[in-house]
């Protein structure tokens, strides 16, 4: 299993390579679904586009979406 900052190491290697590959100018979209497969290359599973429920100590305080999401 993968340490926190492993994963960190994981995550902003495969960014800098998208980066690196595909350059600047595209929607934000092109580079997300990039990265999932780059992700994925490395054997991290992900998913997109995942509705998360927000909380402050016992309150849920909102909703997001987050873009990229590890799966368990």
């Amino acid at each position: 299993m993968l340490l926190y900052q492993d994963i960190s190491k994981v995550i902003v290697n495969s960014a800098y390579e998208v980066h690196k590959f595909l350059g600047s100018g595209y929607l934000e979209k092109v580079y997300e679904n990039a990265l999932i497969k780059e992700l994925e290359s490395k054997n991290l599973k992900c998913e997109q586009q995942v509705p998360l429920e927000v909380y402050y100590k016992d309150y849920m305080v909102g909703d997001y979406i987050a873009d990229i999401n590890s799966r368990r």
